[in-house]
């Protein structure tokens, strides 16, 4: 969805993904991960960006991808986010998963 507002363009996505580990996905902050780079003017954006953890399996943990429209250096409208189980993701062919955001 394009949050730039009316007369100011198509957002300028990226994303901030983060490790959840309380089983609470949606209260958990989080540790941050990293951010992606941004894409401009763009609805539909495809990220190159690598992000390297640990994971134990067996233990529960989740990634948190949260997607941010870019105002300005150091602030940004969320656009949405999605929650995926790290387990999940590694279980995928290619390690890809993806869903709709969540708002």
């Amino acid at each position: 969805k394009n949050v730039a507002g009316a007369f100011k363009g198509v957002s300028d996505p990226y994303a901030e993904v983060k490790l959840l580990v309380s089983g609470y996905p949606a209260k958990e902050k989080g540790t941050l991960l990293g951010r992606t780079e941004v894409v401009k003017n763009s609805l539909s954006p495809k990220w190159t960006t690598s992000f390297l953890l640990d994971h134990n399996f067996g233990k529960e943990a989740c990634i948190k991808v949260s997607v941010v429209d870019k105002i300005r250096e150091g602030s940004g409208v969320p656009m949405g986010y999605a929650v995926f189980k790290i387990e999940d993701i590694l279980r995928s062919r290619g390690n890809i998963k993806h869903k709709r955001l969540e708002t």
